[in-house]
C-alpha cells in the first residue's frame, strides 16, 4: 500500500505517507528501507529545505504496481466511494440483513477462525 500511495501522490514526505497508510513513523522507515533497497523507490532531499525528503517511485516500482492488482481493501474503498451517501446506508443496511438471515449478527470476525478448504 505504501507503494500505491507513492505512486497517485507522485511526490510525497514520509510522514504523509504514514498518515495515509496508518503507520507509525518508525515503522514506515523499515518499509521505505526496504522499498528503497529493492529499487521500487528513491529519496530526494528538497534543494530549498534539505530537513524534507520526497519518496518518490522509480520505474521498477511502477512497472511493479501496474502488473500487481489492487488489494480488496482499496478496491471496495473506492468502489464504495462513488457511491451517495444515502446509496453506501441503504447498502450497509441490506448488508446487515443479510448478516441477520445467516445467522453470523453474533459472530466477530475473530471468532470465524481461519479459512479452510471442504474436504472431499
Amino acid at each position: 500500500m505504501c507503494l500505491v500511495v507513492i505512486i497517485e501522490k507522485g511526490s510525497i514526505t514520509a510522514i504523509d505517507i504514514a498518515k495515509r497508510v496508518h503507520f507509525s513513523p518508525s515503522t514506515l522507515v523499515g518499509v521505505l528501507d526496504r522499498l528503497e533497497a529493492k529499487g521500487l523507490i528513491r529519496r530526494e532531499r528538497n534543494a530549498e529545505d534539505r530537513r524534507e525528503v520526497s519518496i518518490i517511485a522509480t520505474e521498477a516500482g511502477r512497472t511493479l504496481i501496474s502488473r500487481t492488482p489492487f488489494p480488496l481493501q482499496h478496491s471496495l474503498g473506492h468502489a464504495l466511494s462513488q457511491l451517495s451517501k444515502r446509496k453506501r446506508e441503504e447498502l450497509a443496511g441490506w448488508m446487515e440483513r443479510l448478516v441477520d438471515l445467516l445467522g453470523a449478527g453474533g459472530l466477530s470476525a475473530g471468532s470465524i477462525g481461519p479459512l479452510r478448504k471442504r474436504q472431499g
